[in-house]
């Protein structure tokens, strides 16, 4: 199929006959009534200016009904019949009454009766002029049905006529019809082109249509690849994340610590890479849902220098923050994901000079900017910029560039918080990026808390790990390098830890000892998921266990980015990790799982 759309698509062979025809099918049954009527007229007409010819005028009248009946009964006994049968009928009836009209002149003209021919030519004339409307989408049937009685009209008035009045009455006739045929031809043109028209651009919906479907194909084909795609090195890299963090902590020599140093650093990129797919996922699945809080913009901002700092010192370049004394009601996880995404943009494209990020009012908003003394960005590209996995001059596609993701989960992740993305940019001079946020729920602060005032505490502060001493862990993952890892971290914390690789492994294990936790893995082998699982185990524990009301914490860890996976991942009462997930991150759900179940 090609995959351009035709401006004039070709259209199919007898497509425009076939829709001249259902044009023409309608009027043509209107005319046949309007035509038995005026019969009537005519023959009433005829017996009051010509009585001696009253009862030939209605013989002539109770023809031309039977002949209507006739079309209407076969005219009926064919309906459902092709329109090539269905133009037949149309020619012979259309013919038919043609020649009835014929009669009219031949039997009734009288040349002493001069009214009774001015009658007869304003007949005719009225019967050519309503009938362009009616029958010029089908010419030939016009031809037929108006043609016969003027050309029959004419020669009696020229042949019998008998004096000038007679030859110029035919004489206009002759004009009459002339200019009718004239009038029918291009009504019948015009006709034939808006049907045209309307059958392209009916074939250019189709094709729009078949292109849009295509497209969306497209994406959720490429949605799939990068679920699958992320899903399945996330598995890797989560169980060398797992080693790598049991081994730092296992008493290393100096050599040793750099060299897991090192490679805990390269895992952590590649951890980000993954990541940023989750990101583009997640927005696309729309399950991203900001979490409200007191927050103070300062912090972020100290976070980001704390992390960028050092690598912009690494390429020569001046990182700095200008301080900010003001709060506002946001989630701080999207506005930090959004600023990092900004700012390691605004550092992959300075070499020199460097980066400023900076919050101030600007009127019922805040803007959390962005400065750069980059590249820039022509005025022209500020959109594309947006557009996943396009970036600015990197047509060579260098890995070091990153993906080409960071503004479009930006721009996702703003619109989420109900946010927006300003752009301003000089070639040669550098950029600005402004977050954009909504000032309700903003105020002014001093800077400082009490240490158990809650709102200030970091989400990512490690928690106690005294808290997970003697703690029962059951982990259900059917990768064994994942249980080795998990097994690892876990007991060095102080867990005790049961390994199962199925669901049947999982009862039997629970029924050896009932877990304190559920840790399991989404997407099992079998079709089984991490939610069956957990309905399967905590069936199990309130079988064993019918006198005792228990709702075993669960945690679902998994590295699956499809939006439909994500939407029913989130409807299982369970909390939901995404691999690679830092062991911090996994002490942290531990601890929110143990204690939302103490509280329960």
């Amino acid at each position: 199929m090609s995959t351009a759309i035709s401006a004039t698509p070709r259209l199919p062979p007898g497509s425009v006959r076939k829709a001249l025809h259902a044009h023409a099918a309608p009027s043509i049954n209107w005319l046949m009534g309007c035509n038995w009527v005026t019969m009537m007229l005519m023959s009433l007409t005829i017996s009051l200016m010509l009585p001696s010819q009253q009862s030939l005028a209605w013989q002539w009248a109770a023809t031309g009904s039977a002949y209507s009946l006739l079309f209407l009964l076969v005219r009926r006994r064919y309906a459902a019949a092709g329109y090539r049968v269905l133009e037949r009928i149309y020619a012979l009836s259309v013919c038919g009454f043609s020649l009835l009209w014929v009669a009219v002149p031949v039997l009734f003209f009288d040349p002493q009766n001069f009214a009774f021919s001015m009658f007869m030519l304003t007949i005719f004339g009225g019967l050519a002029a309503a009938s362009v409307p009616i029958l010029s989408a089908s010419l030939p049937l016009y031809w037929l049905w108006i043609t016969p009685p003027f050309l029959t009209q004419i020669s009696l008035y020229w042949l019998r006529g008998g004096g000038p009045y007679y030859w110029g009455i035919g004489f206009g006739m002759l004009i009459l019809l002339m200019s009718q045929l004239v009038f029918a031809r291009n009504h019948h043109k015009t006709i034939i082109a808006s049907i045209r028209l309307g059958l392209q651009n009916t074939l250019l919906v189709q094709q729009l249509e078949e292109k849009t479907a295509l497209a969306i194909s497209a994406n959720m084909a490429k949605t799939r690849f990068l679920a699958a795609a992320s899903h399945d090195l996330r598995q890797p890299v989560y169980a060398l994340s797992l080693f790598l963090d049991a081994l730092a902590s296992s008493g290393l020599n100096t050599r040793q610590a750099t060299m897991v140093q090192h490679a805990s650093a390269a895992n952590l990129a590649a951890s980000e890479m993954l990541q940023t797919l989750l990101d583009f996922s997640r927005i696309e699945a729309g399950v991203l849902n900001p979490q409200q809080r007191r927050m103070d913009l300062m912090s972020i901002l100290d976070k980001l220098g704390e992390e960028f700092g050092p690598q912009a010192y690494k390429k020569n370049l001046l990182y700095r923050s200008r301080s900010s004394d003001i709060w506002i009601e946001s989630d701080p996880q999207l506005i930090a994901l959004v600023m990092r995404n900004l700012v390691s943009n605004a550092l992959r494209y300075t070499h020199s000079g460097g980066v400023l990020v900076a919050a101030r009012r600007r009127q019922q908003h805040v803007l959390l900017q962005v400065w750069d003394t980059g590249i820039g960005i022509a005025a022209d590209k500020h959109e594309e910029i947006f557009r996943e996995f396009h970036q600015l001059g990197n047509v060579e596609r260098d890995h070091r560039k990153g993906l080409g993701m960071g503004l479009a989960i930006a721009e996702g992740l703003a619109r989420n918080l109900g946010a927006s993305i300003e752009v301003a940019s000089r070639p040669g001079k550098g950029s600005v990026f402004s977050l954009v946020l909504p000032l309700q729920g903003m105020r002014k602060m001093e800077r400082h808390a009490s240490p158990d005032d809650q709102t200030c505490i970091d989400a990512d502060t490690e928690p106690d790990c005294l808290l997970l001493q003697g703690i029962a862990v059951l982990v259900v993952d059917d990768d064994e390098a994942v249980r080795a890892g998990l097994h690892a971290v876990l007991q060095s914390w102080g867990c005790q830890v049961s390994l199962a690789e199925d669901m049947q492994a999982a009862l039997t294990r629970t029924a050896e000892k009932l877990p304190d936790v559920l840790l399991t893995d989404y997407r099992l082998r079998g079709g089984v998921t991490g939610g069956d699982i957990i309905r399967a185990v905590r069936q199990a524990i309130s079988h064993n266990t019918p006198d005792k009301k228990l709702v075993l914490p669960a945690i679902i860890v998994t590295g699956d980015t499809h939006p439909e996976r994500l939407r029913e991942a989130q409807g299982h009462a369970a909390l939901l990790l995404h691999k690679p997930l830092a062991a911090n991150a996994l002490k942290a759900a531990l601890v929110q799982a143990l204690a939302s179940d103490a509280s329960a």
